[in-house]
C-alpha cells in the first residue's frame, strides 16, 4: 500500500512539473507583435540580467538582429552572469553549429546541444523557443533567432507574436528549461564538434581525400569567418542600434500607454495562467497537445487561431469537425500551400473544403505587408513576408501564445510550448484586433476552398 501510494504521490508530482496552472496569480504580460519590438525586448531584458541569462531557440541564424543579441550575451558573461544556451541539431548545418559552440565557449557562454546521440531521433526535436532572465521575467511563443524573425530580412519575414510575462509562472518555465538542459538528450560537448577540433579534419593522408579535403576546409573557413564576425561590433551595429531607438522613442515607449498600437505591443495582466512543456525522452501524455486539445474542447461559441502550417493532424480534424458539429465560429489564419515543404500534403486536404462548406472561415496569407507597417529595413516590405505567430484566441475571453503549429510535426515530432492566459476579455480584444490588421494582407477560401 505504502509503494503504491508513492506511486501515486509521484506521478501527481510529474504531471504537476509539466503542465502548470496557476490561479489568482498576478502577471505582467507585454504582446510582442512587431518583430522590431521583440528585438528591442529582448535586448533589454539581457541588459537588464543581474544573475543569470537562459535561451533556448530551435533556429538561430546570423544577421544584424543576431549580431546585438550575441554582443549584449557576451557582455553579461564577461560580468560575471551565468549564461546557458540550448539550441537543437537538427536546425543547424552540423559544420555552422560546431563553430558557434567554440565561439561561445572562447566568451564564456555555456552551451549545449539537443538531440546529439549516435542515433538521433527525426521524430524528436525541440521546437521550443525561451528566453528568461534572473527567474523574474521571461518571453516565450513563435519567434526564432534571425534577422527574418524581427522584421529586418531584406528578401523575406515573418509576422510573429510572443509574449514577456512577470510573474510566478516564470519559475515553472525556468524549470522547464532546466529539464531540457539537464537531460540526456541535451550535450555539452557534440561528437561534431570535437570532430572538428582534430588536426585531421581536413587534412587527409591519402591522395583521394584532396577534394574531400578541399570541400571541409572551404566550409570551416567559411563558417568560421561568419561565426566570428557576429561578435565583432561594427558602424552597421551602432547605425542599427540609433534606428532601433528611434523606432522605440515612435512607436514603443518606455512607459507603456493604453494609446499603444496593438500592431507594435499590448500591455495588460493575467492573473489565471497555464504552462505546458514537454520533458525530454519522453512521449506518454505530451503536455502541449493535452493543455491545448483539452482548451479547444472546452470552447463554447468561437475559436480563431492563426498558424504558420495548417495541415490538420487525425485527431486535430476531430477536433475541427466537432467544434463545427457544435456551431462554434471557427476562423483560422495561415499561409496556405505556401506554409512550408508540405504543400502536396497540404494541397491533399480535403477536410477544408467540408469545414468551408459548414461555415469555417479560412483564410490565406498573400505574403505582402501593410503599407502602414513601421519597419526600419526598407528593403523588407519589398520583399516577402510570411505568417509565423501560433497563437489561439478562445471565445471573446481567453487566448493562448505558443510555439505550436496545426499540423503533425507539432503533436508528434517537435517538443513545444503553451502559454495560456484565461478571463481577460480586454487583452483578448486587443489581441484580436492585431490578427485583424493582418487579415488585411489575406485571401478568404471561398466555398469550394479555392
Amino acid at each position: 500500500m505504502r509503494l503504491l501510494l508513492a506511486f501515486i504521490l509521484f506521478l501527481s508530482f510529474s504531471v504537476s512539473a509539466r503542465i502548470v496552472h496557476l490561479a489568482n496569480s498576478e502577471h505582467s504580460l507585454v504582446i510582442l507583435n512587431h518583430g522590431h519590438a521583440a528585438l528591442l525586448a529582448r535586448l533589454e531584458l539581457i541588459q537588464s540580467a543581474k544573475k543569470s541569462i537562459e535561451w533556448e531557440s530551435y533556429e538561430f541564424w546570423p544577421g544584424k538582429s543576431t549580431r546585438l543579441l550575441l554582443q549584449e550575451l557576451e557582455q553579461k558573461a564577461k560580468q560575471g552572469v551565468k549564461v546557458r544556451v540550448q539550441l537543437d541539431k537538427m536546425a543547424m548545418n552540423k559544420v555552422h553549429l560546431a563553430n558557434l559552440v567554440l565561439e561561445f565557449r572562447r566568451r564564456k557562454i555555456q552551451v549545449h546541444i539537443f538531440n546529439t546521440k549516435f542515433f538521433p531521433r527525426p521524430d524528436f526535436r525541440t521546437h521550443r523557443k525561451i528566453l528568461v532572465v534572473d527567474d523574474e521575467r521571461a518571453i516565450v511563443g513563435g519567434r526564432n533567432i534571425g534577422d527574418s524573425y524581427m522584421e529586418l530580412g531584406d528578401e523575406y519575414n515573418f509576422l510573429d507574436r510572443d509574449v514577456q510575462i512577470t510573474g510566478p509562472i516564470v519559475t515553472s518555465i525556468l524549470h522547464s528549461f532546466d529539464d531540457f538542459w539537464t537531460s540526456s538528450w541535451s550535450d555539452a560537448d557534440p561528437k561534431f564538434v570535437r570532430m572538428i577540433e582534430n588536426p585531421r579534419f581536413g587534412n587527409g593522408r591519402r591522395a583521394q581525400d584532396r577534394w574531400r579535403d578541399w570541400w571541409r576546409k572551404s566550409r570551416m573557413q567559411k563558417y568560421q569567418e561568419q561565426v566570428t564576425y557576429l561578435f565583432q561590433e561594427t558602424k552597421f551595429d551602432q547605425q542599427l542600434w540609433q534606428d532601433l531607438m528611434s523606432f522605440e522613442e515612435t512607436h514603443f515607449p518606455q512607459e507603456l500607454s493604453e494609446s499603444w498600437s496593438p500592431a507594435v505591443a499590448i500591455k495588460g495582466n493575467c492573473s489565471e495562467v497555464s504552462w505546458a512543456s514537454n520533458i525530454p525522452g519522453r512521449k506518454i501524455g505530451y503536455d502541449p497537445k493535452k493543455l491545448l486539445n483539452n482548451r479547444i474542447k472546452n470552447v463554447k461559441n468561437e475559436l480563431y487561431f492563426d498558424t504558420p502550417i495548417f495541415t490538420p493532424s487525425k485527431e486535430q480534424k476531430k477536433l475541427m469537425s466537432s467544434l463545427i458539429d457544435r456551431g462554434v465560429a471557427l476562423s483560422t489564419y495561415s499561409n496556405g500551400l505556401l506554409s512550408s515543404d508540405l504543400a502536396l500534403i497540404a494541397a491533399g486536404n480535403g477536410d477544408i473544403r467540408k469545414w468551408v462548406k459548414h461555415g469555417a472561415k479560412l483564410f490565406v496569407h498573400t505574403g505582402e505587408v501593410s503599407d502602414h507597417r513601421p519597419l526600419i529595413n526598407s528593403k523588407a516590405r519589398e520583399g516577402i513576408f510570411g505568417v509565423h505567430s501560433k497563437t489561439y484566441l478562445f471565445d471573446r475571453s481567453s487566448f493562448a501564445i505558443t510555439s505550436y503549429n496545426w499540423d503533425n510535426r507539432s503533436e508528434d515530432i517537435n517538443l513545444e510550448t503553451v502559454f495560456i492566459c484565461e478571463n481577460q476579455p480586454e487583452l483578448q480584444s486587443k489581441i484580436r484586433a492585431n490578427m485583424n490588421q493582418r487579415l488585411a494582407e489575406s485571401v478568404e477560401l471561398g466555398p469550394r476552398a479555392r
